[in-house]
């Protein structure tokens, strides 16, 4: 506020030992162009105690102030803004590799005593404010700015082996206009990813945005356009995004083939599951509907799941004497460990409810005995949860608390109790 900057102004000339007065016209003329940024106020004070013009632009004072800096702290913040305002010693080096060491320190150590960057950590840089970044941005050619975005994604490829080097890569990419380069790192960083199906969903929606925008992007990816839909929706699906998980499923069903039932069977089961909050409780039925009947066509391939999510859906409605049929078999058409657990668990926790205790726990164990808690997070712990309430309607009260205690410990030395 225009009272604030007016105290700092003659707090700091105070200090000077000049005049405490205060120019109401160079007041509004900060707060103008510094709208109100802590970082472009300080700025702004200390070039008007300097004797240097400020005018009344939004930013103008970041912009001016970069210009004063020499070649190397320049070079520096131009790798900051095109990183996205933080960068570790180790990549900015490589970036700029062809400038002097000793220069570039120089150059940081500049940059530091200007105030335009911090040091966050022993080897982490960053702009002292984001307007920094888009005003050095803003300076750039859009020639510089690519070749930047292209320097970076170099180094950024050449450590495959970095996850957090994979997540950065597809933006640089498609910065520097290489968009074939952009859509093969997103699909990258979309399997790096895949723990984290959030992360991991976000590149494959990049993957589907860039797919019309690259010649012959099959090739590029070494997939089918339906794969990376797929995978898409799944990952959506995982991470929580019913829209963007129902979308995606029902554009891949679009370009589905009419003979591939197993797909068409996975993709009507996203659907299903995924909407069954979101969409009519007509949608939702009708949709496993098409996952059993698909699946049933293709001679078993994906029924034990769709039988088995519509029980799950079934017993969420309360509706567990119809979903007790349909986990059974779910569970006789199991095709592997994975399935049979889930088929399993699913079943267990039906039995339950309807009563049967005992032979709940049963099925529950079970699915936790097949359940490998670093591949199946989410699952693991729908299932050990469940294991905890029946035992605890079973009457078995000091055992389900036991049990709760065990679950809790082992999704937090999981690192994964967070996320479920």
């Amino acid at each position: 506020s225009a009272l604030l900057v007016g105290q700092l102004l003659s707090e700091a000339r105070g200090r000077d030992g000049g005049s405490r007065a205060v120019d109401a016209d160079l007041v509004h003329r900060i707060v103008v162009a510094s709208g109100g940024v802590p970082f472009l106020v300080e700025q702004l004070v200390a070039a008007s105690l300097d004797g240097q013009p400020v005018s009344a632009v939004p930013g103008d004072p970041a912009l001016r102030h970069l210009s004063r800096l020499g070649a190397s702290s320049v070079a520096v913040l131009e790798v900051l803004a095109a990183h996205g305002g933080e960068v570790e010693r180790g990549l900015l080096e490589a970036v700029l590799a062809d400038h002097d060491a000793d220069d570039l320190v120089v150059g940081l150590r500049e940059a530091i005593a200007a105030g335009v960057i911090v040091r966050r950590a022993a080897d982490t840089y960053a702009v002292a404010h984001s307007l920094v970044a888009e005003q050095g941005l803003a300076a750039m050619h859009p020639a510089r700015v690519r070749e930047l975005h292209l320097a970076i994604g170099d180094v950024l490829a050449a450590r495959p082996d970095d996850p957090r080097a994979v997540a950065r890569l597809p933006r640089h990419r498609e910065a520097s206009g290489d968009l074939a380069g952009a859509l093969a790192a997103s699909v990258a960083a979309g399997e790096t990813s895949r723990y984290a199906p959030l992360v991991a969903a976000r590149h494959y929606r990049k993957a589907v945005e860039l797919w019309d925008r690259v010649p012959d992007p099959a090739t590029v990816v070494g997939r089918s356009y339906v794969d990376v839909l797929e995978r898409a929706a799944n990952l959506s699906a995982r991470a929580g995004d019913v829209p963007g998980a129902v979308s995606l499923a029902r554009a891949a069903l679009a370009q589905t083939g009419p003979d591939d039932l197993a797909r068409r069977s996975r993709l009507w089961l996203v659907v299903a599951s995924s909407g069954e909050w979101a969409l009519p409780a007509s949608q939702v039925e009708e949709a496993f509907r098409e996952a059993v009947a698909a699946a049933q066509s293709a001679g078993g391939e994906n029924l034990s799941p769709a039988l088995g999510g519509w029980a799950r859906h079934l017993a969420i409605l309360d509706r567990n004497a119809a979903a007790e049929p349909l986990a059974q078999q779910a569970l006789e058409r199991a095709a592997d460990p994975a399935e049979r657990a889930y088929a399993s668990a699913t079943l267990g926790a039906i039995l339950g409810h309807l009563g049967d205790h005992e032979a709940g726990i049963e099925r529950l164990v079970d699915a936790l005995r097949a359940l490998p808690l670093a591949d199946h997070p989410q699952e693991y712990a729908r299932t050990a949860f469940e294991l905890v309430w029946t035992t605890f309607y079973a009457g078995r009260a000091d055992e389900a608390y036991e049990q709760s205690r065990t679950v809790a410990a082992e999704l937090t030395t999981a690192g994964v109790l967070a996320d479920v």
